[in-house]
């Protein structure tokens, strides 16, 4: 324990609850600190006998937020190759456990969905409604030259006016990029099993 390190090295005293207090130093636990990992340590701290005092604690998203991808239920996955010669091959992940960890194969646009108060829906681009597409295209090789970013003002109006009129639970995929992902899936999974995905 890096406590016990430090009180070697600087000594310590006893304060008026009997913990030991580092003089002129402390530990500082910056990586990975969160509400749980935050009451382990200070657990770990008293049952050594040391004072909390003696423990400062970085503070970052795991104690302001905690938005990760897991929270919010999503990740972020190739779907599309296009080689050199301007072919183009759709990709999509489906391991053997845990079939929630399979994406979605193609190209995508994403559209507000009338019948969920404009909440957003992916489809395959092909197949997509003709009104205008939400994805924006803001990086490729490189930032796209003329791209201008929303102001923070406009994006926190923006958030403001769909969380309370988008439905707490939306259909998000459409059926034909859901379609898709199945015949890609089973496409993938026969050549898996018959070999020829290996050859």
């Amino acid at each position: 324990m890096g406590l016990q390190a430090a009180d070697k090295a600087f000594g310590s005293t006893l304060n008026s609850k009997g913990y030991k207090v580092i003089r002129d130093a402390s530990v500082i636990q910056g990586d990975g600190v969160t509400l749980d990992s935050l009451e382990r340590i200070l657990d770990a701290v008293i049952n050594a006998g040391f004072s909390a005092e003696c423990v400062g604690f970085g503070m970052g998203g795991g104690l302001l937020q905690k938005l990760d991808r897991d929270m919010m239920g999503m990740a972020v996955k190739l779907s599309s190759i296009t080689y050199e010669d301007g072919q183009t091959r759709d990709i999509m992940k489906f391991p053997k456990q845990g079939s929630s960890k399979v994406s979605l194969p193609g190209k995508f646009s994403v559209h507000a969905d009338a019948a969920q108060n404009g909440a957003p829906v992916a489809y395959r681009a092909s197949h997509a409604p003709t009104d205008p597409d939400l994805l924006q295209l803001v990086y490729d090789c490189g930032p796209v030259p003329g791209h201008t970013w929303d102001s923070f003002d406009a994006v926190r109006a923006r958030l403001d006016d769909q969380w309370t009129r988008f439905p707490k639970i939306a259909r998000a995929v459409g059926d034909d990029l859901l379609d898709y992902q199945k015949l890609v899936h089973d496409r993938q999974e026969q050549r898996v099993n018959d070999g020829s995905a290996f050859a």
